[in-house]
């Protein structure tokens, strides 16, 4: 949790329930990825992220848990912007973090599945997306 104050005004909280299971971190926000991770998941939705927004926004910093029914839910991520896009923070690295991750990351069954393209391309530099309830 974290409390912004402002003299004279109320603190204001963000504050994410309790998540049950294992917390595993899987990448950070400056190209990290956990070699031992045991799900795919976390790095093709970054990949994901970065595609849909066609190269203005790469969501990072992934962590979390997989509940028994092999649910993942994620917490406290990282996004980085092109620089035509409003920032989200400090730890909003711009390009140079979205470099970054595609310094290190791998496209995996998932991404291949889903045919994102394995290079970093230039931001708007993207095939059209499909439209509602179009495949990828």
């Amino acid at each position: 949790t974290w409390g912004v104050g402002v003299p004279g005004r109320p603190v204001v909280f963000g504050v994410e329930p309790y998540v049950p299971g294992q917390f595993i971190k899987y990448t950070n926000n400056y190209g990290w990825i956990n070699p031992g991770a045991p799900r795919h998941t976390p790095q093709a939705f970054s990949h994901f992220s970065y595609y849909l927004s066609a190269g203005m926004m790469l969501v990072v910093d992934v962590q979390g848990v997989t509940d028994e029914a092999q649910v993942d839910r994620y917490t406290d991520p990282q996004i980085h912007t092109h620089p035509s896009q409003p920032n989200f923070g400090k730890a909003d690295l711009r390009l140079d973090g979205i470099r970054k991750f595609f310094e290190t990351h791998q496209c995996n069954s998932i991404c291949q599945a889903c045919q994102f393209p394995a290079r970093v391309r230039r931001p708007l530099d993207f095939p059209a997306l499909p439209g509602p309830g179009e495949a990828l």
